[in-house]
């Protein structure tokens, strides 16, 4: 059952990122369907591939890659509801990239931080998560600069 969910999430994955990637082409040069075929790789990629490769990271006891996972997954969403035009885009974008860098990537760290090395987690596995954590904050911190939080609503504002 493990071989058959690793190779459902690649597949999932290679064609939800390659859906993503031909309705990225079709925008860019406005041909009809671009829309279409945007949507279905986004919504493939965030509820396909996204859920399936949760339920692996939290059977391998990875629970902070997966709820970085979901996170991402909102942040993806919300750039498909930039790119539509769609409302409350900002909102998914500013919320998504402030959990992921001021909770998740702490968590990273921190259980990166104290886990003790071993024979299964080498000192090499440990410096590449730190490493990849670093490049991670990096990035998510300069799309936080590029953030326009005075359009962000309050989340007391937001109808329920």
């Amino acid at each position: 059952m493990q071989g058959l969910n690793s190779k459902m999430s690649v597949w999932i994955g290679m064609a939800s990122a390659s859906t993503i990637l031909l309705g990225c082409v079709f925008k860019a040069f406005h041909l009809q369907g671009a829309a279409f075929v945007f949507i279905a790789g986004m919504s493939l990629f965030c509820f396909g591939f996204i859920p399936v490769l949760m339920v692996d990271l939290f059977k391998k006891g990875r629970i902070v890659l997966a709820m970085g996972s979901f996170f991402l997954s909102s942040l993806i969403l919300g750039a498909l509801f930039k790119v539509m035009h769609w409302p409350d885009a900002n909102f998914l974008l500013s919320w998504s990239v402030s959990i992921i860098l001021f909770g998740i990537l702490p968590l990273h760290f921190l259980k990166t931080y104290r886990t003790k090395t071993s024979v299964v987690y080498p000192q090499e596995a440990k410096l590449r998560d730190v490493f990849l954590g670093i490049l991670v904050m990096a990035f998510f911190a300069t799309w936080y600069l590029l953030l326009d939080l005075s359009r962000i609503p309050s989340p007391y504002s937001l109808p329920l």
